[in-house]
């Protein structure tokens, strides 16, 4: 009987662990992992959701990790872009509701802000994402010069389709804007030249956005434009131009109807502006104004254009019988590619009387103080302390005080005793 209570109490015990092992599991994300291929790297691209949530943004769909990263690389950009896509049952095909370009800084692997995904449809939904190879490809699906298109189905959490409720006015007018059309990849129409009357009601652009690929640039470096529209709009075109914070315009006005990689390039005798890119997103259901800040490094006008070492002070310091003399020095290195920089005293008979001290400065048109103690070897009445590097030889003469030449008679005299 004993023996039947506990095989009871022992097959109870495996089970109550089995119950905790599902219920646990229960709790954990399916994770679907893919790879693709990158400027030479291997990343992995990896998304927890299951479903997507109705009428709710998820900016954090994707994480994307380097796996060739080592510490302390310096960050890599890779730009990709998502498509998601909506099966129409009634008309069975593929819908795309919105496309997304997107630019990210990577270290080691990212989470936040690597999707903009919002849908209001029930049923089946495909996500679509792949890298782009180099600047001057454009952002379609069915563009050969993508690299592997990654892809996701997943069903969403709405129980019926929705729409946006926008009210439309076809009246149509003349466009007197002062704009030119942005041929690049566009498809030529009939009615580009004109525009039809917006309704004040901006629903459809209100998540629209402007990414560039950095923030900070170089004169004369060229910015990467991306335009998203992250819902189902028709009929939209992006009128968009560049000015400085001070309102001067750089870039003319120009009109485009895709969401394909736009560009500006900024001065070569920049010296540090801010500048403003600015869009209205325009169509049937409203217009939306969006600007994006960016801005070019500042340039210091006091570059150092010749290198310079002086020895601008010294001092004396006596502590546990030893003399030591304190140099201050000050070094403007100019574009020279030297680096090293080697600090010593001598005697009148140039014979070495304290250690070598040497420092390094890397940085070209850079300014460095020193103050460095160089023990005495010897104290006599005059010595010459010499800096010499960045093809310079810099010396200087000083006369020891009586109190210093007296510390080395005094450890003589008691290592005679």
């Amino acid at each position: 009987m004993k023996k039947i209570k506990a095989t009871i109490r022992q097959t109870l015990f495996i089970i109550s662990i089995l119950l905790f092992v599902i219920i646990l599991a229960s709790q954990v994300k399916a994770t679907t992992t893919q790879q693709t291929t990158y400027k030479g790297e291997t990343w992995t691209i990896e998304t927890t959701h299951t479903t997507i949530p109705c009428e709710e943004r998820i900016t954090n769909m994707f994480k994307i990790k380097r796996e060739n990263y080592s510490a302390g690389d310096e960050p890599k950009t890779i730009r990709y872009t998502t498509n998601l896509e909506w099966w129409n049952e009634t008309k069975s095909e593929w819908i795309i509701l919105n496309e997304t370009n997107k630019s990210k800084e990577i270290h080691k692997y990212s989470t936040s802000s690597t999707s903009n995904i919002w849908t209001n449809k029930r049923g089946i939904h495909k996500i679509i994402f792949w890298t782009n190879k180099t600047n001057n490809e454009t952002n379609n699906t069915h563009n050969n010069n993508t690299t592997t298109i990654l892809e996701w189905m997943m069903n969403s959490s709405c129980e019926e389709n929705r729409t946006t409720n926008n009210s439309t006015n076809n009246n149509n007018s003349n466009n007197n804007n002062n704009y030119n059309n942005d041929t690049t990849n566009n498809t030529t129409n009939n009615q580009e030249n004109n525009t039809t009357n917006i309704s004040t009601n901006n629903m459809c652009f209100e998540d629209a956005t402007i990414e560039t690929d950095k923030q900070t640039y170089e004169a004369g470096d060229q910015a990467n434009i991306y335009f998203n529209i992250n819902q189902e709009v028709e009929n939209y075109s992006i009128e968009y131009w560049v000015e400085t914070n001070e309102g001067k315009i750089v870039k003319q006005k120009l009109r485009t109807t895709n969401t394909n990689e736009k560009h500006f390039s900024f001065p070569g005798d920049d010296k540090g502006t801010t500048y403003i890119i600015k869009a209205i997103f325009k169509s049937n259901c409203g217009e939306k104004e969006k600007e994006e800040v960016v801005q070019t490094k500042k340039i210091e006008e006091n570059t150092i254009k010749e290198t310079t070492i002086k020895i601008e002070s010294t001092s004396e310091e006596t502590s546990h019988d030893i003399a030591r003399i304190h140099t201050k020095i000050k070094i403007n290195k100019a574009k020279t590619t030297k680096t090293s920089i080697d600090i010593y005293i001598q005697n009148l008979d140039e014979k070495t009387i304290s250690p070598h001290y040497r420092i390094q400065v890397p940085k070209k048109e850079s300014t460095t103080e020193i103050n460095i103690p160089l023990p005495l070897y010897e104290t006599p009445e005059k010595i010459k302390i010499v800096v010499r590097g960045l093809d310079k030889t810099i010396t200087k003469t000083i006369n020891l005080s009586t109190k210093i030449q007296n510390t080395n008679n005094e450890k003589n005299k008691d290592k005679e005793k």
